[in-house]
């Protein structure tokens, strides 16, 4: 019976497939990661997040095979779910019949969306969205008000062609300096350097895919790499940037790439000093980044080594637009131009309700140096070591993350054109958001209390040296702890980990989630905050926003 159930929901998944991204932000990923932990499916593996709706339905569909196994608040979520991914019906839509149905679409427990159209060969869907952000901070003893409105349009045909489209704008309102706690707001191009209220943001994407590999050319929010609570390689501390991607997938090989177009912040010159006339423009130079994973996944266990590359100041390079080639070797024969890094990761399902992952990246590094100078200038490298814990080892809707994280100092650098060859977009670090010279500590706790509300506990722990400047900011001694502050002539041989100026940071923050409707989210942050000896800055974070996926 269970297996004449699960070719059904297969067969109806596929006749409504969609390639569409379901959001990093959504619930669901925790959800199947948990559930894999557990046991309960196998093969599951969020190394590189967002998944599409088409390959969320077939962890879904394992999940209902094992249904008998979850408790009974895993199980409403479950059929919560199913019910929002549903391929066996159309979604309801809410611009039909208005206004007569509207309210009660809008409050049911359906898939739904604001305008649908399908037929054999082609869907179309268009949703508005929107939000509201209040931010307080005790330091300042002011607040924030963020409010945000945009649309999507998502189109799929027979199921192996899609594309979507998606902007906003929004408005900031009350202090400027309390709006930049939002990552959002710190990282808008319109709201700093216009100094207006507004910020904006658009996404898209165009996807081809078939049973062996999908291509895509898009910006859209993702990330990749081992870590429960941090991705390794891309988190989510950086702004989108435009790239192209290929991943191909046979049984249990896997093989990820992809090609970005970074942002560097522009340098400013006077354009015309003989005359001065004290123009002021800006120098924008080209910055590229280039990712390739080759993975395996058996089992309980899934590894995988990765190398890239992060190229600035010329065209596309061919060599790096080649997805099946040896770079390091490629980047020396092109004069050894560009920052290059080596990645290997692990994750390891020890035994039901337990899983260890790793990660490390490799800048420079010498053997020969690693016993006795092993603090040596050239040994600069990352990692991060992790457990994630669930039940039955813990009980029933629990679930406990802990990660060490560790950054050598000068890592992430590079000798020579400030940011263009660092591991770094606009700014801001693509990988874990540690800065070089730093070690830190995160624990993750959370809780399902019911299928529409949630909890989770984080606290983050950390140690990092600062480099020694003067009153004007002025460098007096580079001890590796600033990403644009790379190795030169006077550096010292040796570079212990966190040397130089110890600065201590914590954060304690409990988050709660809760969805009293589809689609309706109601999210309560609070967070305490203390760096060395300065008084703890408590920060409170009130959100509302209503968006259909």
């Amino acid at each position: 019976m269970k297996l004449i159930l699960i070719f059904l929901f297969f067969t109806n998944a596929f006749i409504y497939a969609q390639l569409e991204s379901i959001s990093i932000d959504n619930s669901v990923y925790p959800f199947l990661r948990q559930m894999k932990i557990q046991n309960i499916i196998s093969e599951y593996n969020d190394n590189k997040i967002p998944l599409s709706r088409e390959d969320i339905l077939k962890y879904l569909s394992a999940i209902e095979i094992n249904k008998d196994k979850l408790s009974s608040q895993e199980l409403d979520f479950f059929y919560k779910l199913k019910n929002k991914f549903n391929p066996e019906t159309a979604p309801e839509e809410l611009l039909k019949d208005l206004p007569e149905t509207f309210f009660n679409k809008i409050i049911s427990s359906n898939n739904k969306d604001f305008f649908f159209y399908k037929d054999s060969i082609f869907n179309l869907k268009a949703n508005p969205f929107f939000g509201l952000e209040y931010i307080y901070s005790s330091q300042n003893k002011n607040n924030a008000n963020l409010y945000n409105i945009g649309g999507n349009v998502t189109v799929n045909y027979k199921g192996w062609l899609g594309f979507y489209i998606q902007g906003s704008n929004g408005m900031v309102s009350g202090n400027r300096e309390i709006a930049l706690i939002e990552k959002i707001i710190k990282q808008s191009f319109t709201f700093n350097h216009t100094k207006i209220n507004y910020f904006d943001n658009t996404e898209g994407y165009l996807k081809i895919k078939n049973d062996l590999f999908k291509i895509e050319l898009g910006r859209e929010r993702f990330q990749f790499g081992n870590g429960l609570i941090n991705k390794f390689i891309i988190s989510d501390n950086t702004q989108p940037f435009d790239f192209i991607s290929l991943d191909l997938q046979y049984k249990f090989l896997t093989y990820n790439y992809f090609h970005g177009s970074l942002v560097q912040k522009p340098i400013i010159y006077s354009a015309d000093t003989i005359s001065g006339s004290g123009a002021i423009e800006y120098l924008p130079f080209s910055k590229y980044i280039a990712f390739s994973r080759f993975g395996v996944n058996i089992d309980n266990f899934n590894c995988g080594i990765g190398q890239i590359i992060i190229y600035s100041k010329r065209p596309f390079d061919l060599a790096y637009l080649n997805p099946f080639l040896f770079w390091e070797s490629a980047q020396r024969s092109l004069n050894d131009l560009d920052n290059s890094f080596l990645s290997f990761d692990f994750t390891y399902s020890l035994i039901s309700g337990a899983e260890l992952n790793g990660s490390l990246m490799l800048d420079d590094f010498i053997f020969s140096k690693l016993v006795k100078n092993w603090d040596n200038i050239q040994n600069r490298y990352a990692f991060t070591s992790g457990v994630g814990l669930t039940y039955p080892l813990l009980p029933r809707n629990m679930f406990f993350a802990f990660e060490y994280n560790q950054v050598r100092p000068y890592m992430y650098s590079h000798p020579g054109g400030g940011e263009s060859l660092t591991y770094t977009n606009n700014g801001y670090l693509l990988g874990l958001p540690i800065l070089p010279n730093s070690i830190q500590l995160n624990f993750q706790l959370s809780y399902k209390f019911s299928k529409n509300l949630d909890m989770r506990l984080d606290y983050f722990y950390n140690l990092h040296g600062n480099n020694i400047t003067d009153s004007l900011g002025n460098v007096l001694r580079n001890v590796g702890g600033d990403v644009l502050k790379n190795i030169n002539w006077f550096s010292s041989p040796i570079a212990p980990l966190l040397d130089g100026e110890l600065v201590k940071t914590q954060s304690l923050s409990l988050n709660i989630a809760f969805e009293p409707i589809y689609y309706l989210y109601l999210n309560l942050d609070y967070n305490i905050l203390s760096s060395n000896s300065s008084h703890l800055d408590h920060l409170v974070k009130c959100s509302f926003s209503y968006n259909i996926e």
